[in-house]
This record gives structure tokens, C-alpha cells and sequence, in this order.
């Protein structure tokens, strides 16, 4: 069984104990990774089941496990070291406005801009993005992003692109090389719209991204929603953004909580772009990813379904730890205290989130056929059982709203979770070789994006 890299699949939490002290006065480039650690390596073929440990616990999650799930996956093998910036208190405010906090631009790593950007027809600059502690007044977070803007005077359409689940950074950067989330906003703005990208607190704050430094505090809305409220404030503040076409943005986990934060924005939000979203919730795609990633292996796929089942339990309280790691220790990574899980369940599902918002809220949903995280699909020459008849494909939003004319479905035939090219595929899911491949979002995805954008608008306008 081959190595699998951290960005082939999503990632959850980072894991407070892989992150270093603030360093002083160096921005650093983001996260180094250390040798992967074969899969053969961690998970054997009959790993021992914790028959006798207690499933839900009143105390600390494992933060001291060295390896740290890389979301969704079979394995978790890479350590993630991010290195903090110069002078950050330690709750994680950046209350010095002399010091430099910014992790922007960020470095390209050997990343290609994508031959449909236009350099000439669009300039970007480093903003800043602060939220409040709504828990503890000398708190507050800073994270840097990049806002991408046409030349001209405007007023232009605006999107806020927030980024999958783990501490993903504005560019969407995997494997290095590719920066899903930078091709988007350097496609749109050489076609006429603001992008706005941000990096997450997870990334940039590390475990200081916790209110009051506990992750038993930690829920949806510290990972997304109040850093995308001030996100979203901070755009529309903007002379040379069009209030009436400003749009939210969210690949994979972000796609799914997306829906939710629309709403609680209020009448901000004119449009919804959901990239990769599953239709149901993050750990319903458990048991498929890790029966998928350790070759079709139904155990694998059972004991995910177990984790599963403690998440999304009915006796969950919000001080008890989920602790998948007494299932198997390939699990461990999604232990976590169960307010997260519990204030995840508000977002859920984001088909019925959709539902709510469309009378008012367009809607536009990008899906590849090749992505293997959020499939498509269930391919005909998978074998039926019990975890892959109850996998939540995009086929749950066709059946929902393929009549509704303000929902608009696209599909990209071989296009992976980052809307790349897959260059290889097996049972029409990119492999682990085509997804480390180095290359760019796929043009007809920059395309649609605009094309929905001005039809929809003109008309609504």
C-alpha cells in the first residue's frame, strides 16, 4: 500500500501539541511537513479494537498523539509545524499595530499562475481580517488575507472565498505546488470580480486560535463563522464592491457551512457558491473515505462508522470528548470535545440550509466527477453495501433541486476535489499520484463561476 500525502484528503483540527512558540520578527512561509510515514507502517490489517474503553470520556482530548488526522483519511502521518509570527500575545490578539503579523503574500512554492490569469487586469494587496473574542474582551484575531481587485472604478461583484476543513491557508495550497483557492481569485479578477481569501485561525494561530486557549471552547463558529462575518463586513465596505452582487464562497467544509453563515448574515449575502460541498455533514463521509483510501476494505470502513455514530450521538454532551482513538488509534484525530461536534450540527444538513435560503439566494453548486472526498457519484463497478449505499453524493443535490430554477448544478467531467484535472483515475476517482500532480483550477470552472454571476445578476438587477 502506497504513502498518502496530508492534502489528499480534508483535514479537521490542528493538533495544539504540532505547533511552535511565536518566533520573533520572521514571516515564515506556513506549514513544513515532515517524512511521511507509510500506511503499512500505522495501520496494520487487524488492528486491535478498544472493546473496554470508555467511548465518551468528561476529559482532554490526546493532544499528545504524534500523528494527526489529515482529514477523512485512512492514516494520519504528517506533522504539521506552523510557525507563529512576531509579537503575538499569547491569546492570540495582535494588538501591536508596529509588529509584523502578516502572512501575506504568501510563498508560491513552486506554484504556476494559471494561463487564464491576466496579471495586467487585476492588482492585489494584503488586508487584514480582525474578530472579537465574544467571550473575552482582550482577545481578538488578525488573520492576514489577500483581496484580489480588477483595475477599473467599479462598483464590481465580490466574492468571500472561504477554504475546506484543517488549517487551510488563503491559497488553498496543497502538495505545495497548487493553490486552488489563489487560481480562483486570480481567474475572477482577471474577468471582473473582487475575490477576498483568508487565512484560516487554525492556520495562523495554531492552538491560540482557541477562545481563552481551550479547545473545549472551540466550536463551528470560532473554525468559520465569526472570521467570515468580518470578512464579509470588510468587503462590502469597499467602494468598488456592488453590495447587491456580493457573493460567499465555500469549497468542501466550507461549501457546507457556507449555507448557514449566509443566513445568519442576514440580507448580506446575494449568492452562494458552494465548491465540493457535501450535501449531508462532515462525518457522514467518514466510513466511504476510509473504506475507499484502504482499498475497499469493509472493517476499515465499519470502525469509521463507528466514529461516526459517537458523533453523531443524541447522548453527546458538550463537555464529554468524543474519543474515536478507543475504536482504533487511527482515529484519534477526531477526538474531540463535543461542543465542536454538537455546534456543528446547527450547519446540518446544508441541502435543507439551501432550501431556506433560495427564494431569496441564488445559488450555484460546482461539482468533479473525479473527486473522491465529496464523490460525484457511486460508481457501478464499486461493490453495494452498506457503506456505500448511504455515501451522501452530489446526486442528493441533483434529486433536490435539478427543477429549481435558482439553484444552478454544473459538473466537470475528471476533475478532482480541487477542480484539477485528474490525470488518472481508478473506478473514476483521481489517484493519489494524479492528485500530487502540479496544476491549476480548470478554466471552465472560472468561466461558470462568471457566466452564472452575469445571468443571474442582470436579470435580478
Amino acid at each position: 500500500m502506497s504513502s498518502f500525502d496530508d492534502n489528499d484528503v480534508e483535514q479537521p483540527l490542528i493538533d495544539p501539541e504540532s505547533v511552535s512558540e511565536p518566533t520573533s520578527g520572521n514571516v515564515v512561509d506556513g506549514p513544513e511537513q515532515e517524512a511521511l510515514v507509510p500506511v503499512a507502517t500505522f495501520i496494520q490489517e487487524e488492528p486491535t479494537f478498544v472493546a473496554d474503553a470508555s467511548l465518551y470520556r468528561p476529559d482532554k482530548p490526546n493532544w499528545n498523539s504524534k500523528y494527526i488526522s489529515v482529514g477523512f483519511a485512512l492514516f494520519t502521518a504528517i506533522v504539521f509545524v506552523v510557525l507563529l509570527y512576531s509579537n503575538s500575545s499569547s491569546s492570540g490578539s495582535n494588538n501591536d499595530p508596529e509588529s509584523d503579523t502578516r502572512m501575506c503574500p504568501l510563498t508560491s512554492n513552486g506554484w504556476i499562475a494559471p494561463a487564464y490569469a491576466n496579471t495586467s487586469a487585476f492588482y492585489e494587496q494584503c488586508v487584514d481580517v480582525t474578530t472579537q473574542s465574544t467571550t473575552n474582551s482582550n482577545q481578538r484575531w488578525t488573520m492576514s488575507g489577500a483581496l484580489t481587485v480588477p483595475h477599473g472604478t467599479g462598483p464590481f461583484p465580490a466574492l468571500l472565498l472561504m477554504g475546506g476543513s484543517g488549517p487551510t491557508d488563503m491559497d488553498g495550497t496543497a502538495f505545495e505546488h497548487n493553490k486552488a483557492y489563489k487560481d480562483l481569485a486570480w481567474g475572477l479578477a482577471s474577468r471582473g470580480v473582487v475575490v477576498l481569501r483568508v487565512n484560516k485561525r487554525t492556520f495562523q494561530f495554531g492552538p491560540q486560535a482557541f477562545p481563552n486557549n481551550s479547545a473545549e471552547l472551540f466550536t463551528f463558529s470560532d473554525e468559520y463563522t465569526n472570521d467570515a462575518l468580518s470578512a464579509l463586513a470588510l468587503l462590502g465596505g469597499y467602494d468598488f464592491v456592488d453590495a447587491e452582487r456580493l457573493l460567499l464562497a465555500g469549497h468542501s467544509l466550507g461549501g457546507e457551512v457556507a449555507p448557514h453563515i449566509a443566513q445568519l448574515a442576514g440580507n448580506v449575502v446575494k449568492g452562494l457558491v458552494l465548491l465540493a460541498a457535501t450535501p449531508q455533514s462532515l462525518p457522514d463521509l467518514l466510513p466511504w473515505q476510509y473504506y475507499y483510501l484502504s482499498n475497499f476494505s469493509m472493517y476499515w470502513g465499519e470502525l469509521a462508522a463507528q466514529c461516526r455514530d459517537l458523533i453523531q450521538n443524541d447522548t453527546l454532551t458538550p463537555d464529554w470528548v468524543v474519543n474515536c482513538g478507543a475504536i482504533n488509534p487511527a482515529l484519534v484525530a477526531f477526538n474531540m470535545y463535543g461542543d465542536y461536534y454538537l455546534s456543528g450540527r446547527e450547519y446540518d444538513p446544508p441541502t435543507e440550509k439551501v432550501a431556506e435560503l433560495v427564494a431569496t439566494t441564488p445559488v450555484l453548486l460546482l461539482q468533479g466527477t473525479a473527486d473522491y472526498n465529496v464523490p460525484y457519484n457511486m460508481p457501478s463497478s464499486i461493490p453495494s453495501n452498506n457503506i456505500t449505499d448511504s455515501v451522501p453524493t452530489f446526486q442528493w443535490w441533483i434529486e433536490m433541486f435539478d427543477d429549481n430554477p435558482q439553484v444552478t448544478l454544473q459538473v466537470y467531467d475528471g476533475l478532482s476535489h480541487y477542480f484539477m484535472t485528474a490525470a488518472d483515475t481508478v473506478d473514476g476517482f483521481a489517484t493519489m499520484t494524479a492528485e500530487a500532480a502540479r496544476g491549476n483550477v480548470d478554466e471552465a470552472v472560472v468561466d461558470d463561476i462568471v457566466s452564472w454571476l452575469t445571468t443571474t445578476y442582470t436579470t435580478r438587477l
